[in-house]
């Protein structure tokens, strides 16, 4: 099972995934944490007023081979964009990437679908 965190520190999640430069990439297993990667993310086609389905694909394309999105907060559009590349989305107000990575692994971690919002807001 691999994670990626929107974090451009590589310590607390991104608020805005819009403004995500990496994320950090974490494999577990049934035993826990076994690697942590940091991606750079491909923002090429990246602006504020981009909603572009270039756009979407470009933010996930560094983490294609990862099956869970962990995220602060994100437009509707990425949102849906996510969950149709396969991937479980998890939006979250939990800050510190160790804990998300604890409570994820632990079952806790919950989706907050109430951090998708309309762009532009």
């Amino acid at each position: 099972m691999k994670l990626a965190i929107a974090s451009n520190n590589g310590v607390t999640i991104q608020r805005h995934f819009g403004r995500t430069d990496r994320y950090v990439v974490v494999t577990l297993d049934g035993q826990g944490q076994v690697t942590r990667e940091h991606r750079p993310v491909d923002n090429t086609h990246q602006a504020d007023s981009d909603h572009h389905r270039h756009h979407h694909g470009s933010l996930l394309e560094s983490i294609a081979d990862c099956d869970v999105l962990i995220a602060g907060g994100m437009g509707i559009p990425m949102a849906n964009a996510a969950q149709a590349s396969g991937k479980q989305l998890i939006l979250t107000n939990e800050r510190l990437v160790d804990d998300i990575i604890t409570s994820y692994a632990a079952g806790t971690l919950t989706h907050q679908p109430e951090l998708a919002y309309q762009p532009g807001h």
